[in-house]
């Protein structure tokens, strides 16, 4: 099954969506932060298919994890106030707008996993 690395502040929100997600058969690695990101990649055997990642921190931690592992998918989360936060054009990502369902990110995550190209 696939790597899904989480990287969310709020550790309610990695929490649920992480367990969620391991339910639905995917190895999930959670990071609070970049530093906690970058280590949880070296640590894992697999290869991190998809990153889940907070957009008002999370562009620097994409680059850096793109240069490493270019055929990593990037999903950006987060809220209406965040909208505004653009990603450099140069990384090919979705994007959801908080709150969703957990439904909703399932659908997302299994769109990105099976589209075999990065996002």
């Amino acid at each position: 099954m696939s790597t899904i690395l989480f990287v969310e502040d709020e550790h309610a929100w990695r929490a649920v969506f992480g367990e969620f997600l391991r339910n639905e058969g995917f190895t999930v690695l959670e990071a609070s932060d970049i530093s906690e990101a970058v280590h949880a990649c070296h640590e894992v055997s697999a290869p991190v298919d998809l990153a889940i990642i907070e957009i008002k921190s999370g562009t620097k931690l994409a680059s850096r994890l793109r240069e490493g592992y270019p055929h990593m998918r990037v999903l950006f989360v987060g809220d209406s106030e965040e909208m505004g936060v653009q990603p450099p054009p140069q990384l090919k990502y979705q994007y959801l707008r908080k709150p969703f369902t957990a439904e909703t990110l399932l659908k997302v995550v299994r769109g990105l996993i099976h589209s075999g190209v990065a996002a």
